[in-house]
């Protein structure tokens, strides 16, 4: 089955497809702050073909639940918590309400399904997208990283890491191209100057004062120039991007 309920842990059961959930909306990402919500939500979420777990009783539904997302072979690849949990109806599909600060996009969902059938090691999926789909690539990192056992106390590679200009046009497929750089295909480090200082202290697959290549970065300055307000005055994506990068310790080589 595509999805798995689990609480606390422990598995609650297994089902085919959830209705009322991937209905946010695409482009969750600010160019450079942490996203401000719009929520939190209530919604009243499907699971359709729930199959419960051994000795679960959908009827006993914890209040905080995790909805997760399975690939093909039923491994873990990402997963989403929901609190203030109430049953709706336990009878076949089960039906519940539950909140949540954003619910992710309908796009996040079509991700997730590519990502089922194509090989994981498999660069560059994004960069064919469109700038609304190469978000929800972008939540759909994210959500998978902190989902993983680990991510947080990942193994630093001391090798510079390299990234190129030419297919990179503004801050969402920065940070999808610098995720793949430095932890692989649907690698994460960062979704936001926020996560992305987080990321740069080390932990995270690349140490503190890391190097890194930005190739064809002339390419980049020429698309990266819509203006942004900071404390210095009206300042390009491009120069605020790498000012933080500079900032946060990165020995960063523009070539």
């Amino acid at each position: 089955m595509s999805y798995r309920l689990s609480s606390e842990g422990a598995v609650l059961g297994h089902f085919d497809e959830v209705d009322g959930f991937f209905v946010g909306r695409s482009s969750p990402y600010r160019p450079f702050d942490e996203w401000e919500g719009e929520g939190p939500w209530e919604r009243v979420v499907t699971l359709r073909g729930f199959t419960p777990a051994p000795g679960f009783d959908p009827a006993s539904l914890l209040e905080e639940v995790r909805l997760e997302v399975l690939d093909s072979a039923g491994e873990l690849m990402g997963g989403y918590l929901l609190w203030g949990v109430t049953l709706i109806e336990a009878a076949g599909d089960v039906t519940f309400s539950g909140i949540k600060s954003r619910f992710p996009a309908a796009g996040c969902r079509d991700i997730w399904d590519r990502w089922r059938t194509e090989p994981r090691d498999e660069l560059g999926g994004w960069e064919a997208l469109p700038l609304s789909r190469q978000s929800d690539w972008l939540d759909n990192v994210r959500v998978s990283a902190m989902t993983r056992p680990g991510f947080s106390r990942r193994p630093d590679s001391t090798d510079a890491v390299s990234i190129d200009g030419a297919s990179i046009s503004e801050s969402t497929s920065f940070f999808l191209a610098l995720g793949e750089a430095v932890n692989g295909p649907r690698g994460y480090f960062g979704g936001c100057l926020m996560a992305l200082r987080e990321c740069c202290h080390g932990g995270h697959g690349a140490p503190r004062g890391f190097r890194l290549v930005w190739r064809r970065a002339s390419l980049s300055r020429a698309r990266m120039v819509d203006l942004f307000d900071t404390a210095s005055g009206p300042t390009t994506e491009f120069d605020i991007l790498v000012s933080n990068l500079m900032t946060d310790g990165v020995d960063l080589l523009l070539e």
